[in-house]
């Protein structure tokens, strides 16, 4: 499923943690409060003055990374991981990010890649900000009207496109873009393609090149168990075949291929899709014996860019991203009781 060049996968690698992690038995539950505390205690300090919070911007054939502008999807991902943890600190960089997303917000209530203040020229407003945030702002009450801008940003499959665009300018489709616009909008006529669409694609094992913008086939399966667990209940049927598919992803030290951030995205989709088994806990237990001095998680790329056909060579990641994805973990509730208060769409404000 990787979606790298050799050189870039091992750029990926380099520089991100240590050369091996500590040996160690299963995590008791006082470490992993205690994992979960510090890694809360990192996001506090790392978020930025305005809300948003730091990504790095890497160049693999260049060999180099570099801070990157501020970007609102750093910030709406961090945000999605924090939604429903209750912990009193967690809860203030929540309503901080929070702040940051409503100042973000363009006109017809969409969300653009970069922020306002970014020193880059501006992207086209997309769906994959715009779902994300609205689902966040509308999570806490906040009415949000942009509904009949995203049925009418279809292809003619019924699928969600990337861009907000005018008809006829260039587009494209990517499937952990429509994911999350059905994390935002769950089931209805306007979503029907999309779900329908995304579940044969994990039927038919064809997740491979159907996100341009993403790096990992975990980034999709993670996408699908959150948008089903918060109300898209028309993508249950991908959820038993997440439940054997992924556990098949992990090694013996039970990592999806060594990588910290990988093997959180995968636990939290099988946590999401309500699985039941021992591959849930060793991915737990490998992700936390990689938990840094700070409290930080090791960073790899998740977002990739420019958009297609031409070639991928910009990638962004972020510890911030790692480490609230780690937290969303160590603050799921055991397994079977994936349905948490407030992840359905009866919770929802949405004005239509």
């Amino acid at each position: 499923m990787w979606r790298l060049t050799s050189f870039a996968a091992c750029f990926l690698l380099v520089g991100m943690a240590p050369a091996c992690p500590p040996a160690g038995a299963a995590a008791p539950l006082d470490r992993l409060s205690e994992a979960r505390q510090r890694a809360i205690a990192f996001l506090e300090k790392a978020q930025n003055p305005d809300g948003s919070f730091p990504a790095e911007l890497c160049r693999p054939a260049e060999g180099q990374c570099r801070t990157s502008p501020t970007t609102v999807f750093t910030a709406a991902m961090v945000l999605c991981a924090l939604r429903g943890v209750e912990e009193p600190y967690a809860r203030a960089v929540f309503r901080k990010g929070t702040a940051f997303l409503e100042r973000e917000e363009q006109s017809g209530g969409l969300w653009r890649f970069n922020s306002r203040g970014a020193s880059v020229p501006a992207l086209s407003p997309d769906s994959d900000d715009t779902a994300l945030a609205s689902f966040l702002l509308a999570g806490t009450g906040q009415a949000v009207c942009n509904q009949d801008r995203f049925a009418g940003n279809r292809d003619e499959g019924g699928r969600f496109y990337t861009w907000f665009r005018n008809p006829g300018e260039n587009n494209d489709v990517d499937s952990v873009v429509n994911a999350n616009v059905l994390l935002y909008l769950g089931d209805g006529p306007t979503t029907g393609s999309a779900c329908r669409w995304l579940v044969s694609l994990v039927r038919e094992e064809k997740e491979a090149d159907s996100f341009p913008y993403y790096v990992h086939a975990t980034d999709l399966y993670y996408a699908l168990a959150r948008a089903y667990s918060h109300g898209a209940a028309c993508l249950e049927g991908a959820m038993p075949i997440l439940r054997e598919r992924i556990p098949a992803l992990a090694g013996p030290d039970g990592s999806v291929g060594g990588n910290v951030q990988h093997t959180l995205l995968a636990a939290l989709a099988l946590s999401y899709a309500g699985y039941r088994g021992p591959a849930l806990e060793a991915m737990r237990d490998f992700v936390i014996q990689w938990q840094m001095a700070d409290g930080s998680l090791p960073a790899s790329f998740i977002f990739a860019g420019p958009a297609p056909p031409a070639p991928r060579t910009a990638f962004w990641r972020s510890a911030a991203v790692t480490t609230a994805l780690a937290v969303e973990l160590l603050s799921r509730r055991p397994a079977g009781e994936e349905r948490e208060k407030g992840q359905t769409k009866s919770g929802r404000t949405i004005t239509r």
